[in-house]
This record gives C-alpha cells, structure tokens and sequence, in this order.
C-alpha cells in the first residue's frame, strides 16, 4: 500500500490518498481513473509536474490572492484531487467539490466535508443552491466548443454563481500556429481583435463572454504557455493580465508530493 501526501504551500493544506497499485506497473494504456493518470505523469514526467501541474496551481494561486475576503461559499465542478478545493477553501463547511471519477470521489471525502462531496456529471448537474464562487478546471475548453459541447455546463456554471466565476480556457495554445489560428478564433467568437497577439486574443475574449453572459464580466486572466486562466466578476472592471513565468515558480514551487510505502502492520 502507498500513502500520498499532497501539500498546499501558503498554508492551504494538505491532501492525502492511498492506493494498492504499484506506480512502476502503471501504463498509459491502462489507466482507469484520473488519479492513475496523475500518479503516472508525476513519475514518468519531470516537464509535468514542474511545467503544467505546478503551473496551474500556480495560477489558482494568484487568482485566489486576488480575490481574497470577497466570497465564502465556493464550488468546485471538477474537483480532481482537491488541490483547487484547498486553494480555494475558506472553510470546510461552506466549500463544496464534485467529481463523477469514483476514485477522485473517495479521495475528496476523505479530505473534505463528506457531506458536501457529490458524485455528478457536471455536464448536467443540478444545483440545489447558488454559490459566490464557481470553479471548473476543464482540460480541453476551447472557444470551438463553448457553444457547443460545454453550452450546458458553463450556462450552470454563470446561473448559479452570486459574485465569481473560475473557468481554464485552453485556446491559446493553438495560437502557436499563427495567423490563420488568430482568424479562426476571430469567426468563431464574432469579434475582430485589435492585434493579433495573446493579449489582443484576451481583450476579444472578454467581448466574447459578454455576449453570452452579459450579466458577467471577465476581470483577470492568468496564463502560461498552455492555459489562461479566467476570472469572472459581476461587476466590471478593466482587464488585467498575468503572464506566469516558469522559473519562478520553480524558485518557490506551490506544491510538493511525498510518496510512502506502507506494510501491512502500518
């Protein structure tokens, strides 16, 4: 048996989980659950937890400094392993997670309110109640599929928030491609950009959200390479943007993982 301890830096806490599988056994072709995936990208990839991983946190982080003292109950749709939900957290009893990854759901039990941990597909979920803050940490949101394949899950997400919203948007990174991706975004959001560049993709963006959600405004982003991070308000105010840089982040990483191995008698 194998304990693993995910510690929160700034005083966020820590995450525990335990697991019968061997991690060296674990294969891409095998893996059933997002904490497999997890456990295998963490010892199989340096890039990945030092680049992506820690790099989102990284930017929770920032996103939560900003809006500290400002809301109480928080909702988190997709709660993985919980490191958001710590981020997040201003007390057990008014933070919520959801996750439909059996695995994930067990884990955010055990290190949160059982009581208030659901086992729903976000996609449809029905909320009983509204919060001041919503998250979802989507892996593969795209502008090509705001209006289609997450309609439902983002209306849920705008409809049931009193004052944020949280969402990773993850269409920057095909901005690598150039022009012709800078255009297409440009047609499918129904907004001309007033540069083609990343910031000038950002500006367009909060048009964009307007248009669908025109009682919210989108406030700050932070991004990397490969993600933007957007932060929702419902009062407006000018956009401001945070690009996070790599090596400081691996100067004072936001997290750390330590690994033990349990006998039977432990």
């Amino acid at each position: 048996m194998n304990e693993y301890n995910i510690t929160l830096k700034k005083n966020k806490g820590n995450i525990k989980f335990f697991t019968d599988k061997s991690v060296q056994s674990l294969a891409w072709g095998n893996l059933v659950s997002y904490i497999d995936e997890f456990l295998y990208k963490n010892r199989n990839s340096y890039s990945f937890f030092y680049g992506e991983f820690s790099m989102r946190l990284h930017c929770f982080y920032n996103i939560q400094n900003k809006i500290k003292d400002q809301y109480k109950t928080f909702m988190d749709m997709l709660g993985g392993l919980g490191c958001t939900g710590k981020i997040f957290q201003v007390n057990q009893e008014q933070t919520y997670l959801n996750d439909l990854d059996k695995d994930c759901y067990e884990l955010l039990i055990n290190n949160f309110n059982p009581d208030n941990i659901t086992n729903k597909d976000s996609s449809s979920y029905d909320f009983k109640d509204e919060y001041d803050l919503v998250l979802s940490d989507f892996n593969n949101l795209t502008i090509a599929r705001t209006e289609s394949d997450y309609k439902t899950f983002l209306d849920g997400m705008f409809n049931n928030a009193k004052k944020f919203v949280v969402i990773t948007e993850c269409s920057i990174f095909h901005l690598k491609y150039g022009r012709k991706s800078y255009e297409n975004y440009e047609r499918l959001m129904g907004v001309v950009m007033d540069e083609h560049t990343k910031k000038g993709f950002f500006r367009a963006l909060k048009k964009y959200y307007q248009k669908l959600y025109p009682e919210w405004h989108l406030v700050h982003i932070e991004y990397f390479h490969a993600s933007a991070y957007l932060l929702f308000a419902k009062k407006n105010a000018k956009l401001t943007i945070n690009l996070n840089d790599r090596n400081d982040m691996i100067a004072e990483p936001p997290v750390s993982i330590s690994e033990n191995q349990l006998s039977l008698y432990d």
